[in-house]
């Protein structure tokens, strides 16, 4: 992925976890125990 890209999905992709709840998670498939324990948690990021 060139690096101009690589910046604009990060960027892209820290806007959509600031987003995610559970009542939005399963547009990506994700649990909503899973989310929610992630969101309580703090919102790790790896």
């Amino acid at each position: 992925m060139p690096a101009e890209d690589a910046a604009k999905f990060e960027q892209l992709l820290a806007q959509e976890l600031k987003a995610l709840a559970v009542f939005n998670c399963a547009r990506y498939r994700l649990g909503n125990t899973e989310t929610q324990a992630w969101i309580d948690a703090g919102r790790p990021q790896g």
